[in-house]
């Protein structure tokens, strides 16, 4: 599965690699990683919405009942987003 995307590094910022990392982990909704991120409902939104369209080839979310999951492609975008932050965090 390619991960590339020309524009990629332009489009997302490190709270886009953030929201990805949490959704990642599984246990938690998109209210809960915005009270834990300081930001709203509706931006986390707007950000995932935007996180998405820069992954246009292939869905990142699912619709999980009344909440989110990340689909397999999803999945392994969060894992490369926590390796980044990880590695950012050790600059």
């Amino acid at each position: 599965m390619a991960l590339r995307n020309a524009g990629l590094a332009e489009t997302l910022d490190f709270d886009d690699l953030i929201i990805l990392h949490l959704l990642g982990k599984g246990d938690l909704t998109v209210t809960a990683i915005a009270k834990s991120m300081s930001l709203s409902q509706p931006s986390i939104s707007q950000r995932l919405r935007k996180i998405s369209k820069a992954f246009s080839a292939a869905s990142l979310i699912e619709r999980a009942g009344r909440g989110i999951a990340l689909s397999p492609y999803g999945q392994e975008i969060s894992k490369r987003a926590s390796a980044a932050i990880k590695a950012l965090q050790g600059l």
